[in-house]
């Protein structure tokens, strides 16, 4: 899906700074918006809020740390 190129600079921002503390004013600041403008920018383009997509993506990098874990575990037994 293709996404403003300001939108994309912060998904990719999310992505690297994952296990920080992430504000709104810091990423609307990334995406040059106000925090109101970016929040509702977001909101359409991703169909889903910025918290939703960030507690999505730790789920997803927690899973992923978790399977890797599973499966040292495995080859150590």
């Amino acid at each position: 899906m293709q996404h403003p190129d300001e939108l994309n600079n912060v998904l990719k921002y999310i992505d690297e700074h994952i296990e920080e503390p992430l504000s709104i004013k810091q990423l609307s600041d990334i995406a040059g918006y106000s925090e109101y403008h970016f929040m509702r920018k977001f909101k359409g383009c991703m169909n889903k809020t910025l918290s939703e997509y960030i507690n999505r993506r730790k789920l997803i990098v927690l899973s992923l740390r978790c399977s890797a874990l599973l499966t040292q575990s495995e080859t150590n037994t």
